[in-house]
């Protein structure tokens, strides 16, 4: 297990000490005990935890993923992915700054599935602070899958902005407090 850049614990389904799971188990029937099976079969899973079962944040951005979009692979590049991210958040700063907004950094992007052609991209993104020029943006990309409709989260990463005037020039952010 190791902490990813955001924060948060990463692990692998493998791994003992994955912390954004809970754990949970079953028996199978007692079919299997009946019929002279030496052991009982425990089937272990994990499941994801309440808090990261849902995006974070407000919907900003939703696109379907094209063959365009792809690398050699058949996955969607993560620059793509990052982009939208960029798009998505850019829109919630403008509108948080009343203002112009340019993107001045991109931090902790962890990617945990690969986004596959067809999947729904939904990004979601939340205003966590604001300084006097800057605001700190961190977003999620959830997809829905193509055909199956799972729904899971497949990167996250923090954007910062700052208010610019006509000239290009920083200038206080104009937040009117909720």
């Amino acid at each position: 297990m190791h902490v990813d850049p955001v924060g948060e614990a990463v692990g692998f389904p493998w791994d003992d000490n994955v912390v954004p799971y809970r754990f949970s188990s079953f028996v199978l029937s007692s079919h299997w005990e009946a019929n002279s099976f030496p052991y009982k079969l425990v089937v272990l899973f994990f499941a994801p935890m309440d808090d990261v079962d849902q995006p974070k944040g407000e919907l900003v951005i939703q696109t379907i993923a094209m063959p365009k979009d792809t690398n050699p692979n058949g996955d969607i590049f993560g620059g793509w992915l990052m982009s939208q991210m960029d798009l998505g958040s850019g829109i919630l700063a403008t509108k948080t700054a009343n203002a112009r907004v340019v993107t001045v950094a991109m931090e902790g992007m962890s990617f945990l599935h690969p986004v596959r052609v067809g999947d729904t991209v939904a990004c979601y993104a939340r205003v966590e602070r604001i300084g006097r020029t800057s605001m700190t943006i961190p977003v999620e990309v959830w997809v829905t899958r193509y055909m199956t409709g799972e729904q899971l989260r497949v990167t996250h990463g923090v954007f910062t902005y700052v208010a610019v005037d006509h000239a290009g020039k920083p200038m206080p952010v104009k937040h009117e407090p909720a």
